[in-house]
């Protein structure tokens, strides 16, 4: 586990960085940091502050940066989930996040029990992936876009794949004999009651294989979080 850290969300620069105040007050209040500790600052854009607290306020934390860390862009590694339900949505968000997910798309499924999401619901997602970016290690946090239905999507540029529960879909290990591509991969994953026939032609003519998870039918947040580590050991392996 790394070192106690903390959220800024800018590129660093070897100048002062001023915590926001939910921030300032875990560093100041639950961690009891004093002026002169040392602590690490992560961005979610693939950089991690060496800062040294020098003054605090009321509301507001001020650290010195002395070192800064970067780490290179990572591949892609995309879920497109059908919307599931929020409890299974904040899981997927968080260990998503841990699991090395670089976006997170949701689309309306035609057999969604939920549309979209609304202000609040995306503000909790974006706590959560904050929360796990600095508890798990990584420097990147993934992005979250809302799309239509796949009915409406006109391509997709990564390798992709879905889950499908038809017999004979090959399994994703499979493709591991190949290079994983450099320009990422994609998964789709249905929602709890799964992608519809019309959904599953609307992935193949996207150009989306089918594939099988597990020999056993797994659950919408289950298939999420599968898909995520199988393709993320798939490219560390290339």
């Amino acid at each position: 586990m790394p070192a106690e850290r903390y959220y800024y969300p800018h590129l660093f620069s070897k100048t002062s960085i001023v915590l926001d105040e939910n921030e300032s007050r875990h560093l100041l209040k639950v961690m009891r940091t004093d002026i002169g500790d040392t602590v690490e600052v992560v961005n979610g854009l693939g950089q991690l502050a060496i800062a040294t607290l020098t003054k605090s306020d009321k509301k507001n934390a001020i650290l010195e940066v002395e070192d800064i860390l970067s780490k290179e862009t990572p591949h892609d590694l995309i879920l497109a989930q059908g919307m599931p339900k929020i409890s299974h949505l904040d899981f997927i968000m968080e260990k998503g996040t841990e699991l090395g997910m670089t976006k997170l798309i949701l689309f309306p499924a035609d057999r969604s029990e939920k549309e979209g999401l609304s202000p609040n619901q995306q503000e909790r997602l974006e706590k959560l992936s904050i929360a796990a970016l600095k508890q798990c290690g990584t420097l990147y946090k993934p992005t979250v876009k809302l799309m239509p239905k796949l009915k409406d999507w006109e391509s997709i540029s990564q390798k992709a794949f879905f889950g499908s529960l038809k017999h004979g879909s090959t399994p994703l290990n499979h493709y591991w004999n190949d290079k994983a591509p450099s320009n990422g991969l994609m998964i789709f994953v249905g929602p709890e009651k799964g992608f519809s026939e019309k959904e599953e032609e609307c992935l193949l003519k996207l150009g989306a294989d089918p594939v099988s998870l597990n020999k056993n039918i797994l659950r919408a947040e289950t298939a999420a979080l599968a898909s995520i580590a199988l393709l993320h050991h798939w490219q560390a392996m290339s």
